[in-house]
This record gives C-alpha cells, structure tokens and sequence, in this order.
C-alpha cells in the first residue's frame, strides 16, 4: 500500500476559503453533534471527509489527524474573528474603551496609587495592597491584584492600576443601568430589555455569549470578569 503524503492548507468553512491535497475530497457538510461542539463549535460548518484512492491503491490517513489539522485551523480563524467581535460588542453595550475614564478621574486613580505604593518605588506589591486596600476581604483583594496584575510579575504599576480601574468602573456603571432592581444580578430578560442595543436579537446573542455556563443570569463579579477579559483583547 502506497504511502501518501498530504498537505493541509486553509479550506472552505462557511465562506472562509482553503484548499486541500487531491488525495483528500471535501464534502460540505456538518461533523455529528458529538464531535463538533467540543472541537470546532457550533458556528463553525465542518466538512465531512471522504477518502479517494490515489493511484489505485488505498490511502490510510488518520481521520484524527484531519480533524485536529481542521481543528487547528479553524480555532485560529475562529480567535480571530471572536477578539474583533468581542470589542464590537463592548462598544455597543456603550462602552468607551480606554477612553472611559476622565481626566479628574485618572487623577484620582493615580492619587489613589500613590497611596497604596508604601514605599513610593513605582510598584504596589501584593503586601502592600492587602495592608492599604479599602477591602477587608483578603480573597477579594487577592483577585483584584491578580486581575490589575496583567503580566503576572506580582507587583502592580501605575499604569496596570490605571487601565484596570477604567475599564471597572465603565463596566461597572453600565451594568447598573441594565440591573434595573438594583438585586446585583441580570437575567437574559434584563439584559435585553434595559440595554442600550436597540436589535433585540443581537442583545440576547451577547448575553448568551457573556453567560458562558448557560445559567441564564450575571453575577456582578462574573459579568465583570468576561468584560475585563474582552476589553483587553487585542
């Protein structure tokens, strides 16, 4: 049985474009419901394998090799277009960016930071925070100096401290404008009903892309974890 050496480039996946060796056909069509989600996920058409016979003999190609070679590809292009989206998506929930914050309020962030460096070098250690944080909660404030920590060096720069209460304190204030009951809490219902997003459609889609569990509701600190985390996408 004659080896058969194959080379895999993009293919196509609902309009985006790839090729592949004239050993492997591609049929368009949709892998079964028990592979596809956990690998390519549900937006993404995947095309179903048929393998030809190259020189009258039979090629023996891993399936799994494919499907992690797709599987590769896809995820690419899939991160790609989730980054770009996730910031459109911020933007029109009303977000500013790193615009968000004015310029009394960088000056204030900037005192505050002065205040919780003790030894004025430039750098809030973990220590330093934990004794000058206004949170009595230490697990609490060991999260907030992880999430403003964005290099993961363990001290925290003015600058992290800066991007990091801006980005808080707008996500923050939109989500108490959604939460008309003030309980802390958006359900799929809230968020369609109260947001700024006119497309009804389109407000559910990202709450359902924010609810990344499926329980049907936001908690103020996990509806503040996926925006931190989409708001530095690049």
């Amino acid at each position: 049985m004659a080896a058969t050496m194959i080379s895999v480039t993009p293919a196509r996946f609902n309009g985006q474009t790839a090729s592949w060796s004239p050993s492997i056909t591609i049929q368009p069509s949709t892998i079964p419901n028990s592979i596809s989600p956990p690998l390519f996920g549900s937006r993404l058409g995947i095309a179903h394998l048929l393998i030809r016979c190259v020189d009258n003999a039979a090629s023996v190609l891993s399936n799994e090799i494919i499907l992690l070679t797709l599987m590769k590809e896809t995820t690419k292009m899939g991160n790609k277009k989730q980054s770009t989206n996730h910031k459109r998506l911020l933007k029109l929930l009303g977000s500013k960016d790193k615009d968000a914050a004015t310029p009394d309020q960088i000056s204030e962030f900037k005192r505050i930071f002065k205040r919780l460096d003790a030894d004025g070098d430039g750098k809030v250690t973990l220590q330093e925070y934990i004794n000058r944080s206004k949170f009595k909660n230490k697990a609490k404030v060991r999260a907030i100096f992880n999430a403003t920590d964005r290099n993961g060096d363990g001290v925290m720069i003015e600058e992290e401290y800066i991007e990091n209460r801006t980005i808080t304190n707008e996500a923050k204030e939109i989500f108490n404008k959604i939460d008309k009951n003030g309980d802390g809490i958006l359900t799929e219902q809230e968020f369609v009903e109260n947001s700024i997003i006119a497309d009804k459609d389109l407000a559910r889609q990202i709450f359902r892309d924010m609810d990344v569990d499926g329980g049907g509701e936001l908690s103020l600190p996990r509806y503040l974890r996926i925006w931190d985390n989409w708001a530095r996408e690049d």
